[in-house]
């Protein structure tokens, strides 16, 4: 039981990892993704949206798979 712990919380610290950096590290973010970096602070294209949007759901969901079985197995 312990390894699954190990596993699923390590997963779960990845997710929320991948999910800052698609939150607000986007210019590392759009290097992975090989876009072009933004021009101007102040144009916004729809990746820029679709990465917040989808990075904060990474991070809530690993957060939730980690604190949840986290609980679950201290409790049992």
């Amino acid at each position: 039981m312990a390894y699954l712990f190990i596993w699923i919380d390590g997963l779960a610290v990845l997710l929320v990892a991948a999910g800052f950096v698609m939150t607000f590290r986007q210019d590392l973010a759009r290097r992975i993704l090989q876009r072009p970096p933004l021009a101007d602070s102040s144009e916004e294209d729809s990746l820029t949206y679709g990465l917040r949007l989808s990075g904060t759901m990474l991070m809530a969901f690993g957060a939730a798979i980690a604190i949840l079985f986290t609980a679950f197995h201290f409790d049992s």
